[in-house]
């Protein structure tokens, strides 16, 4: 049986940062790239190649923030196939996750919306996710993003331009099974955990 909810929007405020936050924001980014809060791009690290994620820490204080249990909707899938609109539409609006206009891809890394939905027992996150798939994707940055996205997330959507196709399905079988079979490091030390915010 299907239980339905009735959600409300609410714009969520930054524990340092205030009220005055973009309408979303990457919670983990390409390490060959860094964030600039002023103008919430992300901008290319000189002579720096991609080999790893890494978590941002503005948006880890938007969640630690969160004062209820926190749900995490997340959408997945090939570039360019319109995953950044269906979450904007979700919240009523036409761009809260930024859209691009060309075919390369857009968005880079695990982006959140700083709009959440609300119901009476949780707080609903939505989490835009980098396309897989594009023209100058290595299949290790793909694996990465959806293997990090299926473990962040309380319900994933697989959004194809299309019906999903037998590849489909079998990408998203063995990211399903990748993911699983992590072990979450545990009884990690305080400096251990500050000393390391990347992951490969």
């Amino acid at each position: 049986m299907v239980t339905r909810r009735s959600f409300s929007k609410r714009s969520l405020v930054h524990p340092q940062l205030g009220s005055a936050l973009p309408p979303s924001m990457p919670l983990v980014i390409p390490n060959d790239q860094e964030y600039d809060f002023s103008s919430n791009e992300l901008r290319p690290i000189d002579g720096e190649r991609r080999s790893s994620l890494k978590i941002v820490p503005e948006t880890l204080q938007l969640l630690e923030g969160a004062q209820r249990p926190v749900g995490m909707l997340a959408i997945g899938g090939p570039c360019r196939t319109g995953k950044s609109y269906v979450l904007s539409r979700m919240l009523g609006s036409g761009d809260a996750f930024a859209l691009g206009h060309t075919m390369d891809p857009k968005t880079f890394g695990i982006w959140i919306g700083t709009t959440v939905l609300e119901c009476d027992e949780f707080t609903l996150f939505l989490m835009d996710t980098e396309g897989i798939d594009a023209a100058h994707a290595k299949a290790k940055d793909d694996a990465g993003i959806l293997v990090m996205t299926v473990l962040l997330s309380s319900y994933f959507i697989y959004n194809s331009a299309g019906v999903p196709k037998q590849n489909d399905l079998q990408k998203m079988s063995h990211f399903a099974k990748l993911a699983t079979s992590i072990a979450v490091r545990s009884g990690a030390t305080n400096d251990e955990d500050d000393d390391d915010d990347s992951f490969d």
